[in-house]
């Protein structure tokens, strides 16, 4: 005789749907939340000049850019010191 009601492997396959659905109607708010940050940001940095410092080492870009930008780029006088892109913020170096 089977009885009325669901199996325990029913049982369990609902809640697992269920968590799954709960979890992904949280993912697609935490995307929606990130989009708009992004959008946020874009708008705020949109008419911020970009600008680039290149040439060649010891040419002096590390000293023009702590000037400019008020930062702490390591610059010493020693071949490929600082040899990583390094970029700030012009509003941010404002703000100090």
């Amino acid at each position: 005789m089977a009885g009325e009601g669901e199996s325990q492997l029913e049982i369990e396959r609902r809640l697992i749907n269920d968590k799954q659905a709960k979890l992904r109607k949280e993912l697609l708010i935490e995307n929606e939340n990130r989009q708009r940050h992004r959008q946020k940001r874009k708008e705020n940095l949109s008419n911020l000049p970009t600008v680039a410092l290149i040439g060649y080492t010891n040419a002096g870009k590390s000293a023009l850019m702590n000037k400019l930008t008020r930062s702490n780029v390591e610059s010493e006088d020693r071949l490929f010191q600082t040899l990583s892109t390094t970029s700030k913020k012009y509003l941010q170096s404002l703000l100090y």
